[in-house]
């Protein structure tokens, strides 16, 4: 999928993970208000993120909670959520 033209700008807790997961390859499949209104941005990726090991890498604040969904009819997703500022960086739910 191509890169959207204009790079999704997330809310300070959550941009520096964002920023360092497309230096390293990742890729943007859905930037927008995803599920309900208390969704500010989120930013869907095309790989597993490994929550600990980026927790390992960034400083984050309390406010960023792990986020798992493993729906068995509305979508799988695993990923970084800020309960302050409604932004979330989601990648794809690991296979059963």
């Amino acid at each position: 999928m191509k890169q959207p033209a204009e790079m999704p700008e997330l809310c300070e807790h959550l941009q520096p993970v964002l920023d360092d997961l497309l230096v390293r390859g990742a890729r943007i499949t859905f930037a927008g208000q995803a599920w309900s209104q208390n969704c500010r941005l989120w930013v869907y990726l095309d790989l597993e993120l490994d929550l600990a090991e980026l927790r390992k890498r960034h400083a984050l604040a309390a406010c960023v909670i792990n986020h798992e969904h493993a729906g068995t009819h509305d979508g799988r997703e695993r990923g970084l959520v800020c309960f302050r500022c409604h932004d979330a960086v989601m990648g794809l739910f690991p296979p059963a």
